[in-house]
């Protein structure tokens, strides 16, 4: 009886630590999301999915999680925008990572929309080609965004910055002044999910074009990941907004 007590206990805490996560660990989930954003006076709505493509435990216990986001093009329904979410999960401390943005990724993205803008005109680079377009993009950094499965009072989301050079053209994208902001119920079209971790920063971004800034808040569930975000500009209107629609396992 003693052994059977240690095992029950031993799969009771296992269970609880399979959903402490912010993220889903299930391949083959899809969830998919309404993303709706204005521009001037325009308001556009589409839907994008978000597969978990990739689970990996690494020799330290620490859990490595792959999302492919697929999102349309408004106006064209052929036209497809590719990108990769990634997360981190180590069951020891409950800490998620999100990788709110990857340099390599983001310059990964960057040559795919370039080449499908060449494709779209009827021009077809080579391998080589695209080769030496990777060779011309430096990347440095990652965004990152921590999630402890318990925010202590005085916990601190450190700044952190993408950088891209290619050429003499440049642009970076930083992540500051992070906030934890307590825990929330959440209601979106997907369900009703209690105890989310609301988390904001201010994404700062600047390029040949200009530079933007906004503000980001986004709600975490645990075990399925972000299921709420809504960005907002320096006065406070809101500029994109982003609810789960479904989960399909």
């Amino acid at each position: 009886m003693k052994y059977f007590a240690i095992l029950c206990a031993a799969l009771i805490a296992g269970c609880g630590m399979a959903s402490a996560q912010y993220v889903n660990l299930e391949p083959g989930t899809v969830l998919t999301y309404t993303e709706t954003a204005k521009v001037e006076k325009d308001t556009y709505t589409s839907d994008f999915t978000s597969t978990v493509a990739d689970v990996t435990t690494g020799e330290d216990g620490v859990v490595s999680v792959t999302l492919n986001e697929v999102h349309k093009v408004p106006g064209n329904d052929l036209a497809e925008v590719k990108a990769t979410d990634f997360y981190t999960y180590n069951p020891a401390d409950g800490l998620t990572t999100h990788y709110v943005l990857r340099g390599e990724d983001y310059k990964n993205q960057i040559i795919d929309f370039m080449i499908q803008a060449a494709n779209s005109q009827g021009q077809y680079p080579t391998d080589s080609q695209i080769d030496e377009l990777h060779k011309e993009f430096k990347v440095k950094g990652d965004l990152v965004l921590p999630l402890p499965a318990n925010v202590t009072d005085d916990a601190k989301i450190a700044n952190s910055s993408v950088k891209i050079n290619a050429g003499t053209t440049s642009m970076s994208m930083n992540l500051w002044e992070g906030k934890y902001l307590g825990k929330e119920s959440v209601e979106v079209p997907a369900g009703n999910f209690d105890d989310c971790e609301k988390v904001s920063f201010v994404l700062k971004t600047t390029s040949p074009q200009g530079n933007e800034r906004k503000t980001i808040t986004t709600w975490y569930a645990k075990g399925v990941g972000v299921v709420k975000q809504v960005s907002t500009d320096k006065k406070g209107t809101e500029l994109e907004s982003t609810v789960l629609k479904s989960i399909k396992k």
